[in-house]
């Protein structure tokens, strides 16, 4: 593209500053001079022109291709450590989300084997409370009898006599 650029000047510069080839006698003689004064502001143009227009605009676009590709592989790099924070978040997270579960695993493995020791030891206590009530009963109801027994004698003897219609 630049030597099609530079082709096309060269045909410009040689069309405006060759009004003495069309003033010549032969169209088809060329003038050393000439051509060498045309061919000294030829490259007199191209550096001119390369200093002063080429290399700052490829300069400007070098840079502007720098700043572009440093900004994007920043922005990739910031990406890459948001997406790795995040992971170790979600992580952390699950981790604590684990480890919540486990801790209300074992209160609640605690709470029931403190409710199962508790239920035994009162079934315990209820039935040795039942035993010592049984027996306890047992006892009163053996003394009463005892008591009642001379009673329960002279109460047969009354229903008997009652019956028979005579004392016995």
């Amino acid at each position: 593209m630049n030597k099609l650029k530079t082709i096309i000047c060269f045909f410009i510069i040689i069309l405006i500053s060759s009004n003495n080839l069309f003033a010549a006698e032969d169209i088809l003689s060329i003038d050393p001079i000439h051509l060498g004064i045309l061919a000294a502001m030829f490259v007199a143009s191209v550096l001119v022109l390369n200093k002063t227009l080429f290399k700052p605009l490829l300069e400007l676009d070098e840079r502007r291709e720098q700043l572009t590709s440093g900004t994007s592989s920043e922005a990739k790099e910031l990406k890459l450590k948001a997406e790795r924070t995040i992971k170790e978040y979600n992580e952390k997270i699950n981790d604590a989300r684990i480890q919540t579960q486990e801790q209300k695993n074992l209160i609640r493995k605690q709470a029931q084997n403190s409710a199962a020791e508790m239920i035994e030891r009162a079934r315990g206590e209820t039935n040795s409370l039942l035993e010592d009530a049984k027996t306890k009963i047992e006892k009163e109801a053996q003394i009463i009898r005892e008591k009642i027994k001379p009673e329960i004698e002279l109460i047969a003897k009354d229903v008997a006599s009652k019956l028979i219609n005579k004392e016995i």
